[in-house]
């Protein structure tokens, strides 16, 4: 392991042990369950709540990311065994997986993902949001919710972000808080924001790791009081999870789901 990967481990390290313990997600009691997938079919994602994302494949999807996006392949997306799979495969010198997107999009609530992170130096797998009004063509978005990130060099590490523009739109401010998850390639965990008016809350298996406030009332530093919409997908290389090369010998990779759950509390649910 490099220097900076023992600096990176520490760093990690650290920010755990900031996180105070024992900090428990909100109780369901006052939610209502809202939407889900729970995968219990087999064959390609349930068209009615998924659909596939293609279109940025020629940008590099804005990352420099190096795979393929396919639409309604078996082989990159596909439920069987109570389980959702996003699969990087190589086949005749081209990578390719698969970015889903839900039709159904929602304002504030809990979202929770019981996910299983692909393993391999240069894969990105990623369970995120982003507002309904949104498209490729109009650059960065707003906001981003990222609920959990993994990239492979950093294989026993995950990370949840809040990302929003700086004040003359330019550019793009990451609030990022790692999580030390040892086994996040192993097994499954539960990955969850509760996401209010005025804050957005980040837990793993039910505590608390990472919260983020809104700030100032203005668009560039709070842009979360609008319909979001989430997004699965398994990326390669790009300018994050590239940076320290890619393993192409560990591909075929995939990542699991088990279920998704989107909450919302009952006196203001609303499934737009």
């Amino acid at each position: 392991m490099s220097a900076s990967n023992n600096y990176l481990k520490f760093m990690l390290l650290m920010a755990l042990l900031a996180v105070k313990p024992a900090v428990l997600m909100a109780q369901l009691d006052n939610y209502e369950l809202v939407w889900s997938d729970e995968f219990n079919y087999r064959g390609l994602p349930d068209s009615a709540k998924w659909e596939f994302e293609t279109v940025g494949n020629a940008l590099g999807w804005g990352n420099n990311e190096l795979q393929k996006y396919t639409r309604n392949n078996e082989d990159n997306a596909f439920v069987s065994k109570g389980s959702l799979a996003i699969k990087v495969i190589q086949k005749d010198g081209e990578v390719t997986s698969a970015r889903l997107s839900t039709k159904a999009n929602w304002k504030y609530g809990r979202v929770e993902v019981k996910a299983k992170m692909p393993r391999g130096k240069g894969v990105w797998g990623a369970v995120w949001m982003l507002p309904s009004k949104w498209s490729l063509a109009n650059g960065k978005p707003e906001g981003e919710i990222d609920i959990v990130e993994h990239v492979g060099y950093l294989q026993d590490s995950v990370y949840h972000s809040v990302h929003t523009t700086t004040h003359d739109f330019k550019q793009y401010i990451a609030n990022t808080s790692p999580s030390l998850v040892e086994s996040c390639v192993d097994k499954y965990h539960v990955y969850a924001v509760e996401w209010y008016d005025d804050e957005i809350r980040f837990f793993v298996d039910k505590t608390l790791v990472y919260s983020y406030k809104q700030s100032e009332n203005r668009k560039y530093r709070w842009a979360f009081n609008e319909p979001y919409y989430l997004i699965i997908n398994v990326a390669v290389g790009g300018n994050w999870a590239g940076k320290e090369g890619i393993d192409y010998s560990s591909l075929p990779s995939e990542m699991l789901v088990d279920y998704v759950r989107v909450y919302q509390l009952e006196e203001t649910s609303t499934n737009l």
